[in-house]
């Protein structure tokens, strides 16, 4: 049976294959496995260090994706999961596209709700509070009236 801390990262591991949208067939087979110890992997079972490794090259993640949010666990507030980095590159890229000159010469503009949307999936890749958009984005865990911008 497997105890709190395989549990979770065998969550993590269900979680990430479903964000990369692959079967446990196909992750089985990059492994070199069978979908059911596949399967044993996601439900905490039989997980070692080094198969947690092979795995996370294989879902291309990184290795403290499993540990994140293991009560106890620290990690760098600086750092960004890879769900996190996918949404704040997506916001720059979008960003970017409407600086982009257009061919008469003019500058692209994101409609107003386009530009709030894109704010909140920022401060959610960043782990900041949108707080309804007032200039109010508190960073967590940030002494009390500390902005983040």
């Amino acid at each position: 049976m497997a105890g709190n801390t395989e549990t979770h990262i065998g969550g993590r591991l269900l979680a990430a294959r479903r964000l990369r949208d692959m079967s446990q067939a196909s992750l089985a087979h990059q492994l070199g496995v069978t979908p059911e110890q596949v399967q044993s992997y996601e439900e905490g079972e039989n997980l070692t260090a080094g198969r947690l490794y092979d795995i996370a090259r294989a879902l291309q993640m990184d290795i403290s994706y499993f540990y994140e949010g293991l009560s106890g666990a620290t990690s760098c507030p600086f750092s960004l999961s890879n769900e996190r980095y996918t949404l704040l590159r997506r916001a720059v890229q979008r960003i970017a596209a409407d600086h982009v000159l257009t061919p008469t010469g003019h500058r692209k503009r994101l409609a107003r709700h386009e530009a709030i949307n894109m704010a909140r999936e920022v401060c959610e890749a960043l782990g900041w509070d949108y707080s309804n958009g007032r200039n109010r984005l508190l960073v967590h865990g940030a002494p009390a009236g500390e902005t983040a911008l």
